[in-house]
């Protein structure tokens, strides 16, 4: 019997899958958009009889609306603060891979390292920022602030991922003779993919944020700069515009480290 004739004995049978994925659709995804719909009402019945008249608490429709109608501004200075975030994550990323390297080629430093970069990680972003600007020229500021903000947590992770033990390719190493060098760079480092990537989770995230946070202080351009100068025109609608379009791009930065890790067969389960 050709797949036409199953097809036409049983109709029911297309419905049925659809069905089928609807639901895992509803199961998956329908819990938090019960919650965001939930928000969205919460946020638009408090906007109404919140005091200050629209001026401090705009509804969602009037935020959409300036988010729509200052894009023009808000995108260039969207650039601008990614921009920054970038250059940050990459320095950060590159101190914290040379710190690990360092724990991993001297054990006795981990310690003395790890304690050193938990003190760093720990003071406050808004009292560092105001001494960046004082000796560093803009941008400078943002992109150190960025990096100082994703070194611990990325540290961390791979300090984790490089010191991990793999037995298996151990006993292999010592029946086949293979050096510590080539170990590290055939075993130990793509083995600690899955920890960078669980670091990226959380880095990429931070290094917006911190730089968006040193824009406050002090700068040109930006989304911090344009959501000050929102506040103090009293323009509430787009300052609301501009914190949603940075948990957007947050939580964009997160869905596409998972994105990565699916195609990646060795860090499938951080998608589970």
């Amino acid at each position: 019997m050709s797949a036409s004739e199953v097809t036409a004995a049983r109709p029911g049978l297309p419905l049925a899958g659809l069905g089928r994925r609807a639901g895992w659709w509803v199961v998956r995804y329908g819990p938090a958009a019960l919650v965001l719909a939930a928000f969205v009402l919460l946020w638009n019945w408090y906007a109404g009889v919140a005091p200050g008249e629209g001026r401090l608490l705009p509804t969602p429709a009037q935020v959409v609306t300036a988010l729509g109608d200052d894009w023009n501004i808000i995108q260039p200075a969207l650039l601008v603060t990614l921009g920054s975030a970038g250059r940050g994550l990459a320095y950060g990323a590159a101190v914290a891979a040379a710190f690990a390297v360092l724990a991993v080629a001297v054990p006795p430093l981990r310690r003395p390292i790890a304690r050193q970069l938990t003190i760093v990680f720990c003071l406050p972003l808004a009292a560092i920022a105001p001494l960046l600007f004082l000796v560093l020229e803009l941008p400078g500021p943002h992109v150190a602030l960025a990096a100082i903000s994703v070194v611990f947590p990325i540290y961390i992770s791979l300090a984790q991922g490089l010191t991990a033990r793999h037995e298996e390719w151990e006993d292999l190493r010592a029946v086949t003779g293979g050096g510590r060098g080539r170990y590290f760079c055939s075993v130990q480092i793509p083995a600690s993919t899955r920890e960078l990537l669980v670091a990226a989770r959380i880095a990429l995230p931070t290094a917006v944020l911190g730089t968006t946070l040193a824009e406050y202080f002090g700068g040109a351009r930006g989304i911090g700069v344009l959501m000050i100068n929102s506040l103090a025109q009293l323009n509430a609608p787009r300052a609301y515009a501009l914190g949603i379009v940075i948990t957007l791009v947050c939580a964009l930065s997160f869905a596409l480290v998972e994105l990565v890790a699916r195609a990646l067969p060795w860090t499938e389960e951080l998608t589970r």
